[in-house]
């Protein structure tokens, strides 16, 4: 998905469902990556390998490529159980492929794409929808939705991982940073993450917000939370003797064990500047409050507000090609042409 080309550049966000990619392909379906002008804000790893650089193991593929590089943990999408998509099994990953849902990009306003996997996991299906939404009387820049639906027959640990570059800014939801060092796991990419900082939403609120700067702008990712919620912050270089891994760090949202059926509802936003030069900043605190989701069967109904104004976002997740939609929003009836809408209460 791509914004219009601006003054300020382009956004950019790649939604990963394709198939394996043969023997040093990646378990990262369903992953999002997001590139803003030109500079990688949410990233894929990619391989652990110095490329013709003798003096690191004759610049061949890394063993940090087998033991973090291919491994979900490592890429901006969901884990369940801090194990790897398909079993980490390259062979039974290659049998299957995800799907594409629904594809609109007909409208720079609103583009939309929703792939869904019933294979990564047994007895789950993953589904996520990506929003890009383009409209200058709502924001000065564009914004992504992230709707990512896990629904499982049975309870998870689910864990929604998002890569990023850039300094920490400010973070709406207390944490603590650990004494001593901390790994956040042993296998499966987990035993290469030290933990920086362990979280938790703040007492009665239902959302977490996460800000940092990147190449002089500034982004945030709202999150819809509950008590329940655990948020950390974690950096590669755990385990990692030879100093092989490239320097990360990470935005983790967690659901914890017993979680069937769940939606991570995210919000990504482009905000503000930087300038070093003059040393002046604007707008470097982001401008949603109050986000909130309602599955209501097939649809997702978010909304949030924007100073004092709320919208309201529809996303049917069917593929019927229904043109007439309508729902109940706190006890108003509310009806809308094509498959999803922005609407302004």
């Amino acid at each position: 998905m791509r914004s219009p080309q601006n003054t300020a550049g382009q956004l950019q966000a790649v939604l990963k469902f394709s198939t394996q990619g043969m023997g040093h392909g990646h378990f990262d379906r369903l992953s999002l990556s997001v590139y803003d002008h030109g500079n990688e804000i949410i990233p894929d790893y990619g391989a652990a390998r110095f490329l013709n650089i003798e003096t690191k193991r004759g610049g061949r593929y890394l063993p940090e490529n087998k033991t973090y590089a291919q491994h979900t943990i490592a890429h901006g999408a969901v884990v369940l159980d801090q194990r790897s998509q398909y079993k980490g099994n390259v062979k039974y990953s290659e049998e299957h492929v995800s799907q594409l849902v629904k594809n609109d990009m007909s409208n720079d306003r609103l583009q939309v794409t929703i792939a869904a996997d019933t294979m990564a996991y047994d007895g789950t299906k993953l589904s996520r929808s990506i929003t890009m939404i383009n409209d200058t009387d709502i924001s000065n820049r564009p914004f992504i939705i992230d709707l990512y639906h896990v629904n499982s027959a049975t309870g998870h640990q689910m864990d929604l991982n998002y890569p990023f570059f850039g300094d920490i800014i400010d973070t709406q939801f207390d944490y603590d940073r650990p004494v001593n060092k901390t790994v956040l796991g042993t296998d499966n990419g987990y035993n290469h993450l030290e933990v920086l900082a362990k979280g938790s939403p703040k007492p009665n609120s239902t959302n977490s917000q996460f800000t940092f700067l990147q190449a002089q702008r500034f982004y945030s990712i709202t999150s819809v939370t509950d008590p329940s919620t655990e948020l950390y912050i974690t950096q590669t270089g755990a385990n990692d003797p030879e100093f092989n891994l490239n320097l990360q760090r990470q935005y983790l949202i967690r659901q914890p064990s017993g979680s069937m059926n769940h939606t991570f509802v995210n919000i990504i936003e482009p905000h503000g500047f930087f300038n070093p030069i003059q040393e002046t900043v604007t707008f470097p605190k982001s401008a949603f409050t109050d986000l909130t989701h309602e599955q209501q069967g097939d649809y997702d109904v978010v909304s949030f507000k924007i100073g004092e104004e709320v919208y309201l976002y529809t996303l049917s997740r069917k593929r019927d090609g229904k043109n007439n939609h309508t729902i109940t929003y706190n006890g108003k009836s509310i009806s809308w042409d094509g498959p999803h809408q922005l609407i302004k209460l």
